[in-house]
């Protein structure tokens, strides 16, 4: 879709899931081929918004902040690999 849409395309929702539904987990998490993602935005030359749209509560309420930590560490290392 990255590539059809092309420049079209101003901000991205990324979140991973299961394919099965939309669980919003954090990316690299799930099935998402995120290295040919990333190939197609490089290939458009985006240079959109990034956002990350997750659901905070998969392993329960007790680690929410855990869990938004440790998504921000992966959209960070996930960034630093763009060119």
């Amino acid at each position: 879709m990255i590539r059809r849409l092309g420049s079209r395309t101003t901000i991205l929702h990324l979140n991973d899931n299961d394919t099965f539904t939309d669980q919003h987990k954090i990316p690299m998490t799930g099935c998402i081929d995120w290295e040919d993602v990333f190939n197609a935005l490089e290939e458009v030359n985006y240079i959109g918004i990034y956002n990350m749209e997750l659901n905070l509560k998969h392993f329960g309420e007790e680690l929410l902040i855990e869990h938004a930590a440790f998504a921000i560490r992966v959209m960070k290392n996930m960034l630093e690999k763009l060119p």
